[in-house]
C-alpha cells in the first residue's frame, strides 16, 4: 500500500511555461546539486553546487547551507536513493500487459527482496531488449520479456522526503541512483535534450513514477543469475568468450550512435554497451547501458574513503589532510599512486568481474567505461581501469554537449565539479519529462 506521505508527492505537469528542477545527489560525505531550466530552446543548466557534510551535521543542515550558498531559484527537486536499503533486479518473465506485469512483480518482490513486504516501496519497468538465451548465436527469447524491478525501504524514502521538504523544497521524484546515471548518459548524449512539450498533454497530471499497491500473481518470474558470487575470485578458470568472431562495424554503439538506423525500433540483441562507474565515498555504482536501457546494475563496496585511508597510512597524515592531498596531489602524485595500488586493484577487479558477467549473460560487448563520481580523478585510477579491464576508459565529460548558462555557472567551478555531478545531472534531466 502506498504510504500517505508518498501520496503528497506532487507530480510535474506539462504546462506551457519555463519549468525548473534541482537534481540533488545526497551523498554520505557531500551533497551535489544541479539546477536545470526547460526553456523554449531546450534544457539549460543554470546552477551547480557542491558542499561537504561537516562533522556533526546531518544532511538536512548541510542541504540548507548549500541552498543558501548556491543562489538556486528552483523549488522543485528530484533525489535518489542507494545502498543496502535499495535493491535492483533484472528479471525475465512471460509476456503480459502492464497491469499483469505489476501484479507479477509485486508477487516476486515478496520472494526475492530481503525486506518484509510492509517495509518496501516497489516499482518495475519492462525492457525493450528480449531476454538472452546464452550461447554464441543468441537471438533472444521471443516468448519472454525483460523487466527491471527496484525496491527500497520505505523509511529511507520517508527520511529523504521529509529532509528535503524541511528546507523549503518540493520533492517531485525519488529515483534509484543506478537509473539516474542512465538518465544522465541519455541526456548528455542528446537523447533527452531534444524533448519537446506535447501541447495536447499540457493539462496532464500523470506522475513521473507510480508505485503499485500490494499485488500477487500466479506465474513467477525467472531471476537472472546473481552477479554476486558467480565468479570465484580465487579461481583460475577463465570465462568463455560468448562472441566468437569480432562484431561487425555496424553493431550498435550507444556512445557514438553508430549503427542506429531507426530509433523507433527496439535496440539490437547484441552490440556495444557503455559502463558507467560512479566512484562515491563509500562505494562505486556500476550501471551498464545499451540502447538507452539499463541491462546491469551493481554496487561495489570500494570508494573514495578507502582511498583516503590508504593515503593517510602511507603518508602518515590525518584523514582530513589525506583527503586534501587526494584532491590536489601536486608533488605527491607518485606517492598517491603507490599508496592506492591495492585499493585500485580491488575496485578494478570487481569492475572487471561485473563487466565479464554482463557480457556473458547479455550477449553484448562493453566497449567503453566512463568514470565519474568524486573519486573519478584519483591519480592512477583511470590507468588502472584501462589496464585491468582491457577496455577503453575515460573520465566522463558530462557537459560537453549540454547547454550551460555561463552567466550563472562559473566555468572553473563546472570544470572542477564536472565528474562528480553525474547523478545530480540525471535527476535534473527529469525536467524534460515534466
Amino acid at each position: 500500500m502506498i504510504k500517505s506521505w508518498m501520496e503528497k508527492l506532487p507530480s510535474l505537469k506539462r504546462r506551457k511555461r519555463k519549468r525548473s528542477l534541482i537534481g540533488l545527489d545526497l551523498g554520505s560525505t557531500a551533497i551535489k546539486a544541479v539546477e536545470m531550466h526547460l526553456t523554449d530552446d531546450g534544457p539549460v543548466v543554470t546552477g551547480v553546487a557542491h558542499r561537504d557534510i561537516l562533522p556533526g551535521e546531518d544532511f538536512q543542515e548541510a542541504l540548507a547551507a548549500l541552498l543558501e550558498e548556491s543562489g538556486f531559484t528552483a523549488k522543485e527537486t528530484a533525489t535518489a536513493v542507494s545502498g543496502r536499503s535499495v535493491v535492483v533486479r533484472h528479471l525475465a518473465t512471460a509476456k503480459m500487459d502492464d497491469d499483469d506485469l505489476k501484479q507479477a512483480m509485486g508477487f516476486e518482490a515478496d520472494k526475492l527482496l530481503p525486506f518484509e513486504p510492509d517495509e518496501i516501496l516497489m516499482d518495475c519497468q519492462r525492457l525493450e531488449r528480449e531476454p538472452q538465451l546464452g550461447g554464441d548465436d543468441d537471438e533472444g527469447d521471443g516468448d519472454r520479456i525483460g523487466v527491471v524491478l527496484v525496491a527500497c525501504r520505505d523509511t529511507l524514502i520517508e527520511e529523504q522526503y521529509r529532509g528535503v521538504l524541511g528546507v523549503g523544497l518540493t520533492p517531485v521524484a525519488i529515483d534509484a541512483e543506478a537509473f539516474a546515471l542512465v538518465n544522465a548518459f541519455e541526456f548528455c548524449n542528446g537523447e533527452l535534450a531534444n524533448t519537446e512539450l506535447d501541447e495536447d498533454d499540457e493539462d496532464s497530471e500523470e506522475p513521473l513514477a507510480e508505485l503499485p499497491d500490494e499485488v500477487s500473481a500466479e506465474e513467477p518470474a525467472q531471476l537472472l543469475d546473481d552477479p554476486y558470487g558467480v565468479v570465484d575470485e580465487d579461481s583460475d578458470e577463465e570465462l568463455d568468450d560468448p562472441y566468437g568472431e569480432p562484431h561487425d562495424e555496424g553493431d550498435f554503439d550507444p556512445f557514438t550512435g553508430v549503427g542506429v538506423v531507426d530509433a523507433t525500433k527496439p535496440p539490437p540483441l547484441s552490440g556495444s554497451a557503455v559502463a558507467i562507474a560512479d566512484v562515491g565515498a563509500t562505494r562505486t555504482q556500476i550501471s551498464v547501458v545499451i540502447g538507452g536501457e539499463s541491462c546491469f546494475s551493481r554496487e561495489i563496496g570500494v570508494g573514495g574513503v578507502d582511498m583516503t585511508q590508504a593515503i593517510a597510512r602511507r603518508l602518515g597524515v590525518e584523514q582530513e589532510e589525506a583527503e586534501q592531498i587526494k584532491r590536489m596531489p601536486e608533488d605527491h602524485e607518485q606517492e598517491i599512486v603507490e599508496a592506492l595500488e591495492s585499493v585500485i586493484d580491488d575496485l578494478v577487479g570487481e569492475l572487471s568481474l561485473s563487466l565479464d558477467f554482463v557480457e556473458n549473460h547479455e550477449g553484448i560487448t562493453v566497449g567503453r567505461v566512463l568514470m565519474t563520481g568524486g573519486g573519478a580523478r584519483t591519480p592512477g585510477l583511470l590507468e588502472g581501469v584501462i589496464r585491468g579491464t582491457g577496455r577503453e576508459a575515460a573520465t566522463w565529460d558530462l557537459f560537453e554537449k549540454v547547454i550551460v548558462d555561463t552567466e550563472r555557472v562559473d566555468s572553473d567551478q563546472l570544470r572542477q565539479l564536472g565528474p562528480s555531478l553525474a547523478v545530480a545531472v540525471g535527476l535534473a534531466a527529469r525536467v524534460t519529462a515534466a
